[in-house]
């Protein structure tokens, strides 16, 4: 699980852009939430906030992170501070992508999936071990991406500061596409072409299940 402290820019739907603080901590596994939190320099604080929905855009060393539909609950209009940092409390964020470069010129894309009946069923067999996993369930050929494979992950936490030692196992699903070397990727035609492709294939392959 990766873990970014970065300075990124915060630009709303009428065009204001201002510079926040992100900290985020991206899931486990996929079906879980990712924790996020902005917050914005005093000295940047006015009285008309950036309107929603809002994108942000920074990077972390090597990563860059971007994210779009970002809508706050409460933007701050005063501080307590000339140079602190004051938190934006968030209401919804429609889309993260976090961009890292090629390792070993591989390059993929990973969707986390919500843990739906059908991928539940179909991860009936896998065997959650006590270590971070993963086991491949199907293969699918989606137009625009090609072969995708379906996998079932875990990770086990352990509480050893516990009163009585254990373990919690976490487990979710992703999709996992093979992208081409060296071409420019759309990062947002990707992801509209798997959500299209991705939902009329599991549902046919859901129908047949059921018909069988």
């Amino acid at each position: 699980m990766h873990k970014f402290d970065f300075d990124a820019e915060l630009r709303g739907a009428d065009g204001a852009a201002l510079p926040v603080y992100c900290d985020v901590q991206l899931p486990y596994v996929g079906g879980q939430k990712a924790q996020i939190r902005l917050a914005v320099p005093a000295r940047h604080i006015s009285k008309k906030p950036p309107s929603n929905p809002c994108t942000l855009s920074g990077k972390s060393g090597a990563f860059t992170i971007n994210m779009q539909g970002v809508n706050w609950r409460r933007f701050p209009c005063s501080a307590k501070s000339k140079f602190g940092l004051e938190a934006i409390e968030l209401l919804h964020i429609e889309r993260l992508t976090v961009l890292c470069p090629p390792i070993n010129a591989r390059r993929d894309i990973r969707f986390h999936l919500a843990p739906i009946s059908y991928l539940r069923s179909e991860a009936s067999f896998v065997h959650f071990g006590d270590r971070a996993g993963s086991n491949e369930l199907f293969v699918l050929d989606l137009p625009g991406l090609g072969s995708t494979s379906f996998v079932a992950e875990w990770v086990t936490n352990y509480h050893r500061d516990a009163e009585i030692p254990g373990a919690t196992v976490i487990a979710g699903f992703s999709a996992v596409a093979n992208l081409p070397p060296g071409s420019p990727v759309d990062s947002a035609q990707v992801v509209a072409q798997f959500k299209t492709s991705a939902r009329v294939k599991v549902v046919a392959a859901s129908f047949m299940q059921r018909v069988a």
